[in-house]
């Protein structure tokens, strides 16, 4: 099985069309390798650079659940779903906006505002003015918005300065509505499937107890080690397997295309049915319906007869930009 990497795929017109008012064209409805795509390799590259405000804010939510604990006598019921959603958009702020995280939070306000009109789409005009203010302060933080400005300023597709603002309003919009809840609900299927089967969160908690010892929190900022956690990254991988953010990738023919002895005419839309693709039990087995997260103890590759099939984050040239960040 060969992967399609052709340009000549991308996202359908009449899918990305209606969404042009709320995002604007960022990455995720562009469908060329201008400004967009090509930059997204350079947000990728800084996710690393931001595991420390990712680690501040899930702590901060964990010493909060922990308070509702033993506040409560032991027992309480906590709003996993909301918290992590909440978390995740805590992330997402201080990730583009950092140390001026509370006008973030003003901004990302007015985008859920702008997800629920669908109207309104100079909302966020204002941004492109927040770059002076930045300018304004003496600490240096690596953060998203100082990423895409630079991807824009560099981009010989961006000529005129409205071009370059639009390009940094859109993005900015992107990152907010590709990561905010798609990440809150993966992790919320994450913590059932642990609590719904306990050997695995054991085991979960020893591995990480035996590669961090007791320097936990600096192991939680350590790639490498994060790495080592082969447990940990199968219950992920079998978390998005089962349960992955998208159900379906939707695709458009831009030209004719030729798939070995098959010629799909150009304005074919075609959809691919993620979730039947992760639960077929000819690819992955009788158990395709199981929470088995050995079954990625080999890996990918080891974890099913065609690895191909297995497309959390989309495949080809439009694989996810925000994957690694994901991941962390």
């Amino acid at each position: 099985m060969n992967l399609h990497k052709s340009l000549d795929l991308g996202k359908p017109t009449y899918l990305s069309k209606p969404m042009e008012p709320v995002i604007g064209n960022g990455i995720i409805r562009a469908n060329d390798l201008t400004g967009p795509i090509r930059g997204s390799s350079l947000l990728l590259s800084k996710a690393e650079n931001m595991m420390g405000l990712m680690e501040e804010s899930t702590i901060a939510m964990i010493r909060r659940w922990q308070r509702q604990v033993e506040s409560n006598g032991g027992v309480v019921d906590i709003g996993v779903d909301k918290d992590l959603k909440s978390v995740a958009a805590v992330i997402n702020s201080k990730a583009c906006f950092s140390s001026s995280y509370s006008q973030g939070k003003q901004i990302f306000s007015k985008l859920r505002a702008l997800q629920a009109a669908i109207s309104q789409p100079n909302l966020l005009f204002g941004l492109t003015n927040f770059r002076q203010e930045r300018g304004r302060s003496n600490k240096y933080e690596e953060d998203l918005l100082q990423v895409i400005p630079e991807i824009a300023e560099n981009s010989e597709d961006l000529q005129h300065i409205s071009s370059k603002d639009r390009f940094i309003i859109d993005n900015c919009k992107n990152i907010y509505f590709a990561g905010h809840e798609t990440t809150a609900l993966t992790a919320s299927w994450c913590l059932l499937l642990l609590a719904l089967h306990p050997e695995w969160q054991e085991r979960v908690r020893a591995e990480i107890a035996e590669i961090c010892g007791d320097n936990l929190n600096d192991c939680l900022l350590d790639l490498d080690k994060l790495r080592q956690s082969k447990t940990l990254n199968m219950v992920i991988q079998e978390t998005l397997l089962l349960y992955g953010p998208a159900v379906i990738a939707a695709r458009e023919a831009f030209a004719d295309i030729k798939l070995g002895d098959m010629t799909i005419p150009k304005g074919t839309n075609i959809w691919i049915l993620i979730t039947a693709l992760h639960r077929d039990p000819e690819n992955w087995g009788p158990d395709a319906n199981e929470f088995k997260p050995d079954r990625f103890a080999q890996g990918i590759i080891e974890a099913c007869k065609f690895p191909q099939l297995y497309i959390p984050f989309g495949f080809g040239s439009r694989l996810c930009f925000g994957q690694t960040f994901a991941m962390l």
